[in-house]
């Protein structure tokens, strides 16, 4: 699948989501209660435009790997890209943040708990995305794997963003502090999406 069409998509951000609001449906509950509570919460975020740099590097990775063009499967685009979002969702509360993407920040539009609810749930659907490529067993594990060594090591870089404060390192450590921060809160990501891209073509 190409971006060009995955950007298409990006624009209807509601079918994004819409195996994911038949799962809540199937819990038998007036639909507009999880509409409510996070499908409609995680469209608005989802809706506003990025850059899908991600994204890209996925279908990079895959198309240097030997993927065939135009065949990258669209859950591999979905779980980065969901993948990112629930990450910008959670930073923005841990910074304060009063804007994102053009739009206040989340958790300015609904409230705290219920931004960061729907940060870490976009969290397990980008997992759940990943579970629905076609790969074999052993990809399959190989990957998850990898998803959750990205997620430890993000939420360990942020640890450092938000606990460090210049002042308190030693002057000889700050490129060594920097460094690692950087690395493992941004680097993961963009090292995860390599990862994904290039095991989906068989690498």
């Amino acid at each position: 699948m190409s971006l060009a069409t995955q950007d298409e998509e990006r624009a209807v951000p509601c079918r994004l989501l819409d195996a994911d609001a038949e799962r809540c449906a199937a819990h038998g509950l007036d639909g507009g209660l999880f509409e409510r509570a996070l499908l409609g919460p995680a469209r608005n975020f989802l809706a506003r435009p990025g850059k899908a740099f991600r994204a890209r590097l996925v279908e990079g990775a895959y198309l240097v790997a030997g993927g065939v063009p135009d065949t990258l499967p669209r859950k591999c685009l979905e779980a980065i890209e969901l993948l990112h979002a629930g990450s910008l969702i959670v930073d923005d509360i841990e910074d304060d943040a009063d804007v994102r993407r053009g739009a206040p920040a989340l958790h300015r539009q609904i409230g705290t708990p219920r931004a960061l609810n729907t940060g870490n749930w976009l969290y397990f659907v980008a997992l759940s995305r990943l579970q629905e490529l076609p790969i074999g067993a052993l990809e399959e594990r190989d990957l998850m794997r990898a998803a959750q060594q990205c997620l430890l090591h993000c939420h360990e870089g942020q640890a450092l963003d938000l606990a460090m404060r210049v002042s308190e390192v030693r002057r000889g450590d700050v490129r060594a502090v920097a460094h690692t921060t950087s690395k493992l809160k941004t680097g993961a990501l963009m090292g995860f999406a390599a990862r994904l891209g290039a095991s989906v073509a068989g690498a």
